[in-house]
């Protein structure tokens, strides 16, 4: 026999020449080396679970160690074509690192590190001309076992395939994931590190390699495929906890930009996604999570505001919800990338002076099936100025231009309301003394009570409903000098502000008191139109009655003219009527007044 570098081949070995190894090495590895060397035959060596127990109960407990499957490994599967055993000194924490060679009778300066490995070449999961290594190590004084296999790869089949089935057939997931190009590592050891693949190692199975997900059989693999958007994953698959109470452990990674929805208006994808799945539980069932960093982008008005989320997805098999919070807001021209600011506060969203949204969250709904995202929400809440409230964002996700922000707030006055006009505007009411801005809403006594609030881009439908004024829309109860309506109130920037207000018809003690509208209104109502680019209206029509005594006022005016309507009555017996016209809002040519007075019959 020839020994050179520590090398034993098949050919070398002669039974009649033993080798003689350092003394120093510890008793079971040698006596492991030397059943190995006894073993080769013919250029192929048998590996049984009985040579590898080269201590008492490690041999006993391959199969708790390694999942149930070192039989199907070892029941004929694992005869070794052209092996090669090497002894050397590497670390024990690293699989298939090189190491220092060792020649016999050389006394090693660690022999806590020593190892034994042997390769070569097995017939083993329908496969021929698989590749193992096995290395024998000690770790914490106590004998270590691990297997490493590698499928090999030709021209012809360069996707070389291992179905976990085979080993764990009713294991839901793990039974439908098929690996190409895998690496199937099984140790004893504990915290063991692979450098080729750049992977920690759990003690027992582990298994590498690329899994389709877009066309499994496993509505959780297809769940990632559709929602992720990739064709396959390169997944890690191992086990933890024992046979009794087994958890099954599947991880991947994807560390790209990928988009998600991309409407022209709502952008969602992610640059990065970390996934892990357990399948554990008397009857097995898998819990999937996702950690993931979402990008929004909302594009108005040739601006992209760009809100980063970090969170997570869960599922289960009776549902699968995302929920993240927001982490970095920032703004760039269209299609262009931002300059991130890490904040948990979305300020002068749309360029809205003054608004800012705080504690933004955003909420998905999945679905095992296409197209996987079912809804999306965001919720925060909203601060104008000095006013607090809440906001959602509604994305429709059948069409995810179509989105709006809906918000409600306690009470808002006109002021503040006018306030969010422009940017000058805004800070002209801010910069005001606080007693001298009390002064003002005292005067002009007109507020929003019960506040719901919109905030639309682009005018758009969601579901049944219809969101037709851009800009800011503020609707609730009006609250006008005392006078209580519902009121609707729209601040576009480019378009102004309109206002209609609403009053239902009023009438107390029979009689006594009564508001209706005027001149065959209904009701009582106000239209406001004003604005820099749009014809600016006015409309006002109110019948109030007390005692007897009617005074209704009905008022139309725009860029045509002006027609105001008085009229008087008095208990029914006697009417008076005022109406005053003009050509023009500013013109002074063409003032009429028609004044009459008549008894009632």
């Amino acid at each position: 026999m020839k020994v050179q570098d520590n090398t034993i081949t098949a050919a070398d070995f002669s039974p009649e020449s033993p080798v003689s190894l350092p003394t120093s090495l510890n008793h079971s590895l040698d006596q492991l080396f030397q059943r190995l060397q006894a073993s080769l035959h013919n250029n192929q060596l048998q590996l049984t679970p009985e040579l590898l127990g080269f201590v008492n109960g490690l041999d006993n407990g391959l199969d708790e160690i390694f999942g149930g499957i070192s039989g199907n490994l070892l029941d004929g599967l694992m005869l070794i074509h052209q092996p090669e055993i090497k002894y050397f000194e590497g670390d024990p924490g690293q699989v298939g690192e090189p190491g220092q060679s060792l020649s016999p009778g050389e006394i090693s300066t660690h022999p806590e590190n020593i190892k034994v490995r042997l390769t070569g070449k097995v017939e083993a999961f329908k496969t021929t001309g698989v590749q193992l290594l096995a290395e024998f190590f000690l770790q914490d004084n106590q004998p270590n076992l691990t297997l490493k296999f590698q499928l090999p790869t030709t021209e012809n089949e360069p996707d070389a395939a291992l179905g976990l089935g085979s080993f764990f057939p009713e294991v839901p997931v793990v039974k439908a994931m098929e690996f190409t190009r895998p690496t199937l590592i099984l140790t004893s050891g504990e915290g063991l590190y692979d450098p080729a693949l750049d992977a920690n190692l759990n003690r027992g199975f582990n298994c590498f390699g690329d899994v389709e997900v877009a066309t499994s059989d496993d509505q959780n693999l297809r769940l990632l495929g559709g929602f992720l958007k990739v064709q396959r994953l390169g997944f890690y698959a191992g086990i933890a906890g024992n046979r009794l109470a087994p958890k099954y452990l599947l991880e991947a990674a994807i560390h790209q930009n990928m988009a998600i929805m991309n409407g022209k208006n709502f952008k969602l994808g992610y640059t990065s996604s970390e996934i892990a799945m357990e399948i554990s539980g008397v009857l097995p069932e898998p819990t999937l999570g996702i950690a993931q960093e979402i990008v929004v982008i909302l594009r108005e008005n040739g601006q992209d505001n760009h809100l980063i989320f970090i969170g997570g997805v869960k599922g289960q098999a009776e549902s699968v919800t995302g929920f993240f919070t927001l982490d970095a807001t920032g703004q760039s021209a269209e299609g262009q990338p931002a300059t991130l600011e890490p904040t948990r506060e979305w300020r002068n969203p749309f360029g809205i002076p003054g608004l800012t949204i705080r504690q933004l969250s955003l909420q998905l709904g999945l679905t095992y099936a296409f197209p996987w995202i079912d809804n999306i929400g965001l919720h925060g809440d909203l601060k104008i100025g000095e006013i607090d409230g809440s906001v959602s964002i509604l994305v429709d996700s059948n069409d995810p231009d179509q989105f709006v922000l809906a918000g409600s707030m306690d009470r808002i006055t006109l002021l503040q309301m006018i306030s969010t006009l422009s940017i000058p505007t805004f800070v002209a009411y801010n910069a005001l003394p606080s007693g001298l801005r009390q002064s003002f809403e005292q005067i002009i006594n007109v507020a929003l009570e019960e506040v719901k609030l919109n905030i639309v881009p682009v005018a758009t439908q969601i579901g049944a409903i219809d969101f037709q004024e851009t800009g800011i829309t503020f609707a609730g109860r009006l609250d006008a000098w005392g006078w209580n309506a519902s009121a609707f109130v729209n601040v576009d920037p480019e378009m102004g502000i309109t206002v209609r207000a609403n009053m239902a018809a009023i009438n107390l003690g029979n009689g006594i008191l009564q508001v209706s509208g005027a001149q065959g209104d209904a009701y009582p109502q106000l239209r406001l139109r004003l604005g820099p680019t749009t014809d600016s209206e006015l409309y006002i029509s109110a019948s109030v009655s007390l005692l007897g005594i009617t005074q209704a006022v009905r008022m139309e005016a725009n860029q045509s003219g002006l027609r105001f309507t008085v009229t008087g009555k008095i208990w029914n017996q006697f009417r008076a009527i005022l109406v005053v016209t003009t050509s023009g809002m500013t013109s002074s040519h063409g003032f009429q007044v028609l004044a009459t007075m008549e008894m009632i019959c």
